[in-house]
This record gives structure tokens, sequence and C-alpha cells, in this order.
């Protein structure tokens, strides 16, 4: 875990001024920028790394859609814009965040509602189950048989 102190620094490690988790086949790094330095960002970052941790990486890329991490990271983010009582968005948004696998794909104008509905389309997840279901993404079972989101 890298602590940049200012949006300069975060910069030179290819991170945002809030956080930014790094991962490869070797290891993964979380950058958190000078406005990400606190509890909540620092919880969703370290979730990106157990997911990674558990997952390894090609699994983690080819089977892990972006908009479902990102939401599981919230569920320990207690941010005001992302707690559910919080969030105001249609049903045409939670659909639509479902088909945005890759990051790219998340991380456009629309981040701020991609992150919010991303949030509540996890709301029905089997927390207890949560770690299994990974395990079980490992082996080889594919994402929507496990999760049923």
């Amino acid at each position: 875990m890298i602590l940049a102190d200012s949006e300069s620094e975060s910069n030179r490690f290819f991170a945002t001024a809030t956080a930014t988790s790094h991962f490869s086949p070797f290891n993964n790094c979380l950058v958190l920028g000078p406005k990400g330095q606190n509890i909540d960002v620092a919880a969703h970052e370290l979730v990106h790394a157990e997911i990674y941790e558990r997952l390894g990486w090609l699994v983690q890329i080819v089977k892990m859609p972006r908009w479902f991490e990102e939401g599981v990271s919230l569920l320990v983010d207690w941010r005001e814009p992302f707690l559910p009582s919080n969030i105001d968005i249609d049903e045409a948004e939670l659909i639509n965040v479902k088909e945005l696998f890759y990051g790219h794909q998340f991380y456009t104008q629309d981040v701020f509602v991609h992150y919010q509905a991303s949030r509540l389309a996890v709301e029905s997840l089997d927390k207890k189950a949560f770690y299994d279901n990974l395990e079980k993404l490992k082996n080889g079972s594919d994402f929507d048989d496990v999760f049923e989101m």
C-alpha cells in the first residue's frame, strides 16, 4: 500500500487523488491518494485486494465483472454518497450497470452513477457465502451460476 501525500504523487503511481488498485500476475498494489486516506476508502481498496488474492490474476480478469467488484467493495465503504439510503437511481441504471464487465466500460463520465448502481445491485448478495462463492469461481464455475445476480 502506498500513501501519496499529493495529487501529483498519486499521478506518479498512475492513481487518482482518491485511490487506485493495481493488480498484476505477480501481486497487487493499492495507492491511496490525499483524498482517499480514510477508513472507508482503505476498506474499499482492501476488498479489491482480497478478491485479487482469492481469485488470482487471470480468474479475476476473465470472470469478475467490474460492476460487481466495485459494488462489493462499497459494502464496507460508508461514505455518504454510497449509502443505499442516499442513492436515488432508476431501475434502468441497475440493469445497465450489470452490463459493465470491464473497467473501461465502468470508469466513464457516468462513473459516479455506476458506483451507486453497483452498490444497490449487490444489496441482495449472500454475504455469508461470499468467500465460498469466490472459491467456486476460482475453481471454474461461471459468475452468473455462482452469484445469481
